[in-house]
């Protein structure tokens, strides 16, 4: 990544925030990435998830996460297991973190490099033949489970004419 893009970045801007010595709201707090209680936050997440409590995460575990907007169907975290690093099939923290940055990343107050880097990981998992496009088999295969998850209503459309997902 260019040295400007990062120092242009809302991630830069957030860790500029920390180390200033006025103190930050609590709100302002828990939305930053380098504070104390988002660390403890996140890594609580991933202590809930793995119920074996053996410091790595297995697909089925990783598939109980659900956070605001984003849970994960079982399609989504096998592919995943199979294109990021693991430990004998399971995922250590490192790897959690990666996911839920890129997450974090496709928000649209996020800095443009962060959501193209999101984009190539969630591009990897969603690829499944290496192809330069996304084909209908591809979609329906991940669009489907999710579909179940979460149903479809046109009445919570943002856009008028569009589907959206229900609450």
């Amino acid at each position: 990544m260019p040295l400007l893009d990062v120092l242009l970045s809302v991630e830069m801007d957030e860790l500029l925030a920390y180390t200033r010595h006025a103190p930050l709201s609590r709100a302002a707090e828990e939305a930053n990435w380098f504070t104390l209680p988002t660390a403890v936050r996140i890594y609580r997440q991933f202590l809930q998830l793995d119920t074996d409590h053996d410091g790595m995460l297995t697909p089925d575990e990783l598939g109980c996460f659900d956070e605001e907007q984003h849970s994960l169907t079982p399609a989504f975290c096998n592919r995943l297991f199979e294109v990021v690093h693991t430990y004998e099939g399971r995922l250590d923290y490192k790897g959690y973190l990666d996911l839920v940055v890129s997450l974090q990343a496709l928000r649209p107050a996020s800095a443009l490099p962060a959501a193209e880097a999101a984009l190539r990981y969630f591009w990897r998992v969603l690829n499944l033949h290496d192809a330069p496009s996304l084909g209908s088999g591809e979609l329906s295969y991940f669009a489907r489970p999710a579909a179940r998850k979460r149903p479809l209503d046109v009445g919570t459309a943002r856009c008028p004419g569009r589907l959206g997902w229900a609450a």
